[in-house]
Order: C-alpha cells, then sequence, then structure tokens
C-alpha cells in the first residue's frame, strides 16, 4: 500500500530563464542559469515554511552559453564544484569572484567527490581523471588517470571505490593504483542515460540500472546482494535515480516513485510534468532534497522522523531496521534510539529470534532486570516477575526446544554487559557497578546451571567474581537435591565446593568434600576428582587449620601420594600459607615407613626444592636443623649414597643424575649452607664434581685442583675450576691460578705429565696472573725458552695498561687546562683594592676583610655573598633573577 512519505513545496520561481543546475550549503541556494549566469537565494524559514531572498546574480559567471551541467557542493572546504563544457570550476563560496578551471576538464561528462573531500575524479574522453585535494582546499593536485574503453558517463564514491558507468559496462575503479579493479554490471542501458545511486547505511549498497530498466543492487565489492526475482523493475526508463536511505527515488517520464530500500516496495508516486532533476540539500533551513524543472524549484521534504517512524513501525511486520536508519540519518536523540532497539528487542524475542534479540537489547542499554524478566523461571534476586508493560508483543512460550536457544542467548547478552561495565571501571568498580554486576554474575551462574555447563561454571566460579553468594548456594543445593541422575548431582556438587573455594571459604568447602568421600569407599574417578579438589582447598588454608590441613594430606597420601604435594605447593609454584618447618616435619612423619633413604627423601626434597628460591637471604643464615638450603643439600647427598649403593639400571642411574644436576644448582647459587658438615658427608671417591664446588666455597683451591689433576686426571677440569671461581670477583679467589703452576711444577712422575701444560696455562691466562708470582713457582733450572713467550706477554700487557693510563691521565689534564684558560681569559689577573672600593653588596668598605672578585667591576664582602655548595648566588637588582657562579671562576 502506498503511503505519502515525502511532499513537494515551491520554494522560487524564474520565468523567463531555463535552470540547469542547483545546489545548497547552509542557507544558500545557488541556481545554474542557461547563458552562464549564477543566482545566490538566501532562505529564510519561519512558521514552518520557507521562503527565499532576493538573489544576488551573478552575470556570464561561466564564460560560456550553456552554463552548468551539475554542482557538487565540498562542505569541508567551502567550494562550489561546477561542470561546464569548458571544464570543471571550483568556485569559493564566501568569494565567488575565486574560481579555478581544473585543466584538462574540457568536455567532461560527469564528477564525483569523494565523502571525505580528499578525492575528486572527473570523466573525460575514455578516462577518468584523479585530483587529490590539499586539506585546506586550495590546492586541486592533479595525479593520474585511470584509462577505459569508453568515455565515462556517471560516476559515485562507495567509500574508498569509485564505481564508474560507461556505455558498455559498470566498472569498480581503485583511485590509489589507477586501474579498474572489477566489472560489476555487463547489460548496461540501451540509451545515452546510465545511472546509478548510492544508499549510504551500515551496509552501503549501489544501485545500477541495466538495458532492462530492472536496479541491481550490489555491495562496495561489486557483489549482488539480492537475487534478481528481488530486484526492482521500472517499465518506464528511469531519469535519474538518487538514495537516501531507506528511500529510493526514481524520476520517470511524468513521475517520481520513491520506494521502501528494505522491502524493494514502491510506497509513493508523485505526478511531474515535464522535465525534472533531483539536487541534494545541504541547507540547514529546509528539506531533504530540491526538485527542480527549468523554471521551478522546489523542496521535497520527507514526513517528520517521528511520523516516518510510526509509519514503518505500523506495517506488518513492523520495519524495525528502516525506523533505526531513519533516526539515525536524522540525527535523533539517543535516548530515540535505545528505545526503538528495546522494541525491536522485544520484537524479535516474541519471533523466538534470541540471539538477533539479545544483540538489540545490548544496544539499547536497558538494566538487566528488564531482559531478564523474559526468563521468569530462572527466579533470579531482584529481577521483576512480570515483563516490561511497554512491551506491545506476547512473550513467547519457552519449550524444551527453545529454551536452550533462548539461554545461550541469554548468556552472550550478559557476558556483553559485563564485559562493559568492566571495561568503563578496569581498577575497582564503584557501588553502582558494584549492584550491576552482582546482578549480571548471578543470572550467570543460574544460566550455567541450568545448562549443567561444568566447565563454564568451573572457569567463572573460580575466578574473580561477583555473583550473591547466598543465591548460588540455595540454587546449587536444590539442584543437587532435585538431580536425576549421578552426573548432574556431580556438576552441581562441584560446583558448590568451586563456590566455596572461589569465595576463600574453605572450610566449608573441606566439609562437603568429606561428605561426598564417603558415597564413593571405592577407587572410582570421582573419588580421584574429589582429592584433586580437596587438595586445592587445603591449599587455601591458613596457619590456625594446619592440624586440618595436616590430618587430611593424610588421607590423601593414603590414596594418591603423587597429589599431596599440592597442599602445599599449587600448579604455579607457589608456596601455600603454613609454617614452611612444620611441613616438612610434616613430610618427614608420612615418608617414615618407606624402605629407602631416597623414597623418604622425595617428598620433602620436592617441596624444598620449591620453598628455597622464595626465601629471603636472611631465612637461610640459620642453624644447620633451621637452614632450609643445609637440609636440603643433606637430603640430596642422602639420597645419593642410597641410590649409588644400588645395582646400577637406567631407572637409576636416570635418578642420579637429576639429584646431581639440582645439588650442583644448590650448591653453586647463593643460598647460605654450611659446606664443612657437606663435605664430611661425602666420601673422597664419590661426587667430585660437588666436592670442587664446596672446596672452592672454602677458598680450599688446593685440594680442588689436587683432587681434579690427580685424582680426576682432567687439565680442563681443572682450568676451568680456575675461571669459574676467578668470576667471583672475590680478592682470596683471584690468585687460584697461580696454584695450577705450583701443583704441576713439582718432579714426581705423575705431575711431570702437566709440566709442559703449565705452560699453556700461562699462555692462557697470562692477563690475570702476575709474572712476578708466577716465575717464583718454577724451579730455578726451568729454560728460558719456555717463559719467554709468557715474559714477552705479560711485559707487552703491562706497556699498553701505562700507556693507557698515561693517555688517561694527559686527556684529563688537558680538559683541566682547556677550563683554566678559558677562566684566565674572562678577566685580567689582578685588580687594585684600596679605601675607594666598596661591596657591590652592602655598599661598605672592603677593608682588609676577604673580598669575593667576580668580575672586574663586582667586589663583595665574602660574607656579604650568599654560597649555595661550589657556587655564589648571585641576583639581579632590578629583573630579582638569581645567577649561579661556580667558585672555581670567581677569586676568593
Amino acid at each position: 500500500m502506498e503511503k505519502n512519505t515525502v511532499k513537494a513545496t515551491q520554494l522560487l520561481s524564474i520565468p523567463n530563464a531555463t535552470i540547469t543546475a542547483v545546489a545548497s550549503y547552509r542557507n544558500s541556494v545557488f541556481v545554474s542559469l542557461y547563458g552562464g549566469s549564477l543566482h545566490v537565494y538566501t532562505i529564510k524559514s519561519e512558521s514552518g515554511t520557507s521562503t527565499v531572498s532576493e538573489p544576488k546574480i551573478v552575470e556570464h559567471f561561466f564564460d560560456v552559453k550553456t552554463a552548468a551541467s551539475d554542482m557538487i557542493m565540498d562542505t569541508m572546504h567551502e567550494l562550489l564544484l561546477c561542470q561546464t563544457t569548458k571544464g570543471v570550476y571550483c568556485v569559493d563560496i564566501n568569494d565567488l569572484s575565486k574560481k579555478t578551471l581544473l585543466p584538462g576538464t574540457e568536455k567532461c561528462t560527469c564528477m564525483a567527490l569523494k565523502v571525505d573531500c580528499t578525492r575528486f575524479c572527473v570523466g573525460v574522453r575514455k578516462k577518468t581523471l584523479v585530483f587529490a585535494i590539499s586539506p585546506n582546499g586550495s590546492e586541486f593536485r592533479y595525479v593520474s588517470f585511470i584509462p577505459s574503453k569508453e568515455t565515462p558517463r556517471c560516476m559515485e564514491w562507495v567509500e574508498s571505490t569509485l564505481f564508474v558507468g560507461c556505455k558498455i559496462a559498470y566498472y569498480l575503479q581503485d583511485t590509489e593504483s589507477c586501474s579498474i579493479i572489477k566489472t560489476a554490471l555487463t547489460k548496461c542501458v540501451k540509451s545515452n542515460q546510465y545511472l546509478m545511486a548510492v544508499s549510504l547505511s551500515a551496509r552501503p549498497e549501489v544501485l545500477l540500472c541495466d538495458s532492462d530498466n530492472v536496479l541491481a543492487m550490489v555491495d562496495k565489492q561489486g557483489v549482488p546482494t539480492r537475487a534478481a526475482e528481488e530486484l526492482i523493475s521500472v517499465t518506464t526508463q528511469p531519469t535519474q535515480l538518487v538514495a537516501l536511505y531507506p528511500y529510493l527515488f526514481v524520476i520517470v517520464k511524468n513521475y517520481l516513485y520513491v520506494y521502501n530500500l528494505t522491502s524493494l516496495a514502491r510506497i509513493q508516486r508523485i505526478p511531474l510534468e515535464g522535465r525534472f532533476r533531483l539536487a541534494p540539500n545541504d541547507s540547514t533551513a529546509c528539506a531533504s532534497f530540491f526538485l527542480y524543472s527549468q523554471r521551478t524549484v522546489y523542496t521535497l521534504a520527507l514526513l517528520s522522523p517521528d511520523d516516518q517512524i510510526a509509519l514503518l513501525l505500523a506495517q506488518t511486520p513492523p520495519q524495525f531496521d528502516q525506523a533505526i536508519a531513519v533516526a539515525a540519518n536524522h540525527g535523533l536523540d539517543d535516548a530515540t534510539l535505545r528505545r526503538l532497539h528495546l522494541h525491536y528487542g522485544y520484537y524479535l524475542f516474541s519471533q523466538s529470534l534470541f540471539d538477533e534479540a539479545a544483540q538489540h537489547f545490548a544496544q539499547s542499554q536497558c538494566p538487566p532486570q528488564q531482559v531478564l524478566a523474559f526468563l521468569p523461571e530462572l527466579k533470579i534476586p531482584s529481577v521483576p516477575a512480570t515483563v516490561d508493560p511497554e512491551n506491545p508483543y506476547p512473550v513467547p512460550p519457552v519449550t524444551a526446544s527453545t529454551r536452550r536457544r533462548a539461554y545461550e542467548a541469554m548468556l552472550k547478552y550478559l557476558q556483553t554487559q559485563r564485559a562493559a561495565v568492566l571495561a568503563q571501571e578496569p581498577a575497582r568498580p564503584s557501588p553502582g557497578a558494584v549492584q550491576t554486576l552482582t546482578l549480571v554474575d548471578t543470572a550467570l551462574v543460574f544460566l550455567w546451571i541450568s545448562l549443567q555447563a561444568a566447565a563454564a561454571l568451573h572457569d567463572f566460579l573460580l575466578a574473580e567474581n561477583w555473583c550473591d553468594m547466598a543465591a548460588v548456594e540455595e540454587r546449587l543445593v536444590e539442584s543437587i537435591q532435585g538431580a536425576l541422575t549421578e552426573k548432574s548431582r556431580l556438576v552441581f556438587t562441584f560446583s558448590l565446593l568451586y563456590l566455596f573455594e572461589g569465595k576463600h571459604q574453605y572450610k566449608r568447602a573441606v566439609e562437603i568434600v568429606l561428605f561426598q568421600m564417603q558415597q564413593y569407599q571405592g577407587a572410582s574417578p570421582e573419588r580421584a576428582q574429589l582429592l584433586e579438589i580437596l587438595t586445592h582447598v587445603l591449599y587455601g588454608l591458613d596457619a590456625s587449620d594446619e592440624a586440618l590441613v595436616f590430618k587430611c594430606s593424610e588421607k590423601i597420601y593414603q590414596e594418591m601420594p603423587a597429589l599431596v604435594i599440592r597442599c602445599f605447593i599449587d600448579e604455579e609454584g607457589m608456596i601455600g600459607h603454613l609454617n614452611i618447618y612444620h611441613v616438612v616435619q610434616h613430610l618427614q612423619r608420612l615418608t617414615a615407613g618407606k624402605p629407602t633413604v631416597a623414597e623418604r627423601n622425595q617428598l620433602v626434597i620436592q617441596y624444598l626444592a620449591v620453598v628455597t628460591p622464595h626465601l629471603a637471604a636472611f631465612a637461610t643464615e640459620q642453624a644447620p636443623d633451621h637452614n632450609l638450603c643445609h637440609m636440603l643439600a643433606v637430603l640430596y647427598i642422602e639420597s645419593l649414597h642410597d641410590l649409588m649403593v644400588r645395582t646400577p639400571d637406567a631407572e637409576t642411574e636416570k635418578q642420579v643424575a637429576s639429584l646431581r644436576a639440582a645439588l650442583q644448582a644448590l650448591l653453586q647459587g647463593k643460598g647460605s649452607y654450611l659446606p664443612e658438615p657437606l663435605l664430611e658427608m661425602i666420601k673422597p671417591e664419590e661426587l667430585p664434581e660437588e666436592r670442587c664446588i664446596l672446596l672452592a666455597r672454602m677458598h680450599r683451591h688446593d685440594e680442588a685442583l689436587g683432587l681434579l689433576l690427580f685424582q680426576q686426571r682432567s687439565l680442563e677440569a681443572a682450568l676451568r675450576y680456575c675461571e669459574t671461581v676467578v668470576r667471583r670477583d672475590n680478592d682470596k679467589d683471584q690468585q687460584v691460578l697461580l696454584h695450577v703452576p705450583n701443583d704441576v711444577s713439582d718432579a714426581n712422575e705423575l705431575k711431570a705429565k702437566y709440566f709442559e701444560a703449565s705452560f699453556q696455562v700461562l699462555d692462557r691466562f697470562h692477563a690475570l696472573l702476575r709474572p712476578e708470582e708466577v716465575l717464583g713457582e718454577y724451579p730455578p733450572d726451568t729454560p728460558m725458552e719456555k717463559l719467554f713467550p709468557f715474559v714477552q706477554q705479560t711485559t707487552t700487557s703491562l706497556t699498553e695498561t701505562l700507556y693507557n693510563t698515561r693517555m688517561k691521565y694527559n686527556l684529563i689534564m688537558s680538559d683541566y687546562m682547556d677550563n683554566q684558560h678559558v677562566v684566565a681569559k674572562t678577566r685580567q689577573n689582578g685588580i687594585k683594592v684600596d679605601e675607594n672600593s666598596i661591596c657591590a653588596k652592602c655598599g661598605k668598605p672592603l677593608g682588609t676583610a676577604a673580598i669575593v672578585w667576580v668580575s672586574d667591576t663586582e667586589l663583595y664582602h665574602y660574607n656579604c655573598c650568599d654560597i649555595e655548595g661550589d657556587s655564589l648566588l648571585k641576583k639581579d637588582k632590578r629583573t630579582g633573577l638569581v645567577q649561579k657562579i661556580k667558585l672555581s671562576e670567581a677569586k676568593v
């Protein structure tokens, strides 16, 4: 059914002239007349009607008889772009005498201005000219051209893509690469009239008129958006297409058709007499378009936005998308848009389109209580039991088949609301935000309980949340009691445990776990899961519940020994809240019944290996029975002794290698332990690397090198030992390299093998050795040719060091002398002081007191000077500025 959507009202009439083009900006209307003149009218709006003032007439404005065939307004730069047979004129609307003819635009056929007013394209013979507009609009710089097989007849911008229509096809052109991207439609019109229109909305579309007068619709990539049978077909060939979403205006012979772009139905037909054209109206004083003929200009006004919205919503079904577009295009207030989204959500919910309804509920920014009222069966606290009275649509019955879809859509809506609240106040939510979060989080948990979403409940309840604990606990208890299957009962039970754990109600969680474990006496996956949850709960308890933790951990150790460590250390390696020494003693009691030392020490080692890196240095500097690092090292050594006396196999060797690596890392670390008792525990023939580390800790390098050289017989290991010790930067360890020549210089049979190698040591570490000390370690009969390379290298090194030292000294003295020379040049070497010389500050005679000489004309009593550090503070009496003068630049 056709509706009166638009109304035409005569604005002005010019009886004795022919109108060729119309444009407007703010309250001015520019009318081009045949013969080259331009009329400028001012629109006045009074009592809802628009009138125009007497025109300002500029004769022979375009210097051509045919005047402008089209005009475009550049609103950003306040320029009027006029298409004539001579080319395109750029006119400053504030000063009509300033006009520029763009070069190369003669006999142009069409033009288009980009929405952001940065690009301007002109169609000429078989090519499209591309101009770049400067930010202030003062320059139209020619960029390049886009060639085509035929001359462009029409063009429009869609975002950054230019649609161009010519005799054979409609093309998509890229003005950056200056090339044709794609052919959108090859079935063009038969006459010389090539038509297109752009509908700007959230998803812009382009309407192209083909040879059958069918308006094809494509998106910005040229892809059809509607099926062929849905397209608008016009019986008479159109002469102009103009789109203003959600409407399309089509001018044919003697008629103006108005179509709805969503339903593609014709909603109005206006009869016309003569040839008419449409022009956009950028004026703020009147309607959306100008409809003009050769003598008359009309304003083509749509109904008021409220009337258009009411008309769209009164249709069956209601056209909410178009109503929202009308509100957005006319800049209606946010409250109107939110109300439309809310009612659209109500309508979609009544049609069981829950996901789409949730999106519009989120855009309406309505309170969550208003949306949650659609699900009264959830019985969420502070949610009304009835739906909003303003909802004109019936609430659909939520059946078993639609309930899950409704709940899942509601979950997405609530998660969106939660994210929006947290994004506004990420640090600490305000009381109002906490109230909203409490409602949203409680509703989320209720929905997941209804859906039995175990994974979602686990993640949400253990994370930070603001759900109403009492309400959630009550709902979970009801669900446990009413569960029909054992699987459902376990889901609700575990969720209740996660609730207590997330809210730090650990004692209550322990009670529930112990109660549930009575239901599963034998080994089962459910009991194993309960034990795992119990470890998390016990980890959260503090020192006041130490006895409870130890008692429950005994039960866990009896059933799952590998899990008991999680009662004291979490998965991320963080220590619990219990006394460390008490935990160590408890673990030792748990493993006391194990047959071997390694098994008895395993749990304690596992615990202390995590604990010791977290301790401060002072916490490890204790007596042996309280020194945790020392205790851990003792346990490592005891376990190694136990494993090394066994029959070797692959598993034992793997354990020994792992323990030795951990022991070496501990001994080489910064922890404080007692090396002498540890060294006594290690047998001389066992653990040589560990013995060397302990000997190095006690600075007993001779013993360590003797062990490496004569027991291990590894010179390379001895050298690595020396390098490691030297890097400690300890004065007691700096001369460790002297021990190597000393040890290898004796003449027994084994040491003789290292004698030649000792000279390689000298060559390798000559920079770290003192020649006078090294040479004294060798016997007098040592051949000189053996020691000569070392002496030569050290002499060269000492010479270079001395040279570098002298150079540094000379550079420092050079800078000092340059500074002194600058100071000396700025003043004389002396000044005469007599009985007439006075202090520049107090004005009294200088006398024989100590004075400060700042310049040739400024002398001060020393006591009158303000001195700060090594600077003299000098204050200007006129400006009050304080100048700092170094005392080194003033003589006292």
